[in-house]
C-alpha cells in the first residue's frame, strides 16, 4: 500500500483492511494540488501568519471553553484536578 508516513501510520489510521492509499504531508497536499512545491508553500505561510498574529487570547479562550464543557459533563472532576 503506498502511504507517506510508514507502516505504522496506516495501521493506526485505517487499519489493516484498507483497499485504498492514504497520503499525508507532502505526498497528500501534491496529490491534491498537482504542485510538488505546494506543502513547502504552505508551511512558509502559515509560519509567516503565526509570527504576525498573536493568538495567546483565542487559544486561552479555548482552554478555558474545553475545560468547563469537561467540568459539565463530569461534575465528580474537580477544578483542581484538571489543572
Amino acid at each position: 500500500y503506498p502511504v507517506y508516513a510508514g507502516k505504522e501510520f496506516w495501521f493506526r489510521f485505517t487499519g489493516d483492511e484498507a483497499e485504498y492509499p492514504v497520503y499525508a504531508g507532502k505526498e497528500f497536499w501534491f496529490r491534491f494540488t498537482g504542485d510538488e512545491a505546494f506543502y513547502e508553500d504552505l508551511a512558509l505561510a502559515m509560519a509567516e501568519v503565526a509570527d504576525e498574529v498573536d493568538v495567546r487570547e483565542v487559544i486561552n479562550e479555548t482552554i478555558d471553553a474545553l475545560a468547563q464543557d469537561i467540568i459539565q459533563k463530569y461534575p465528580d472532576i474537580s477544578k483542581s484536578k484538571l489543572l
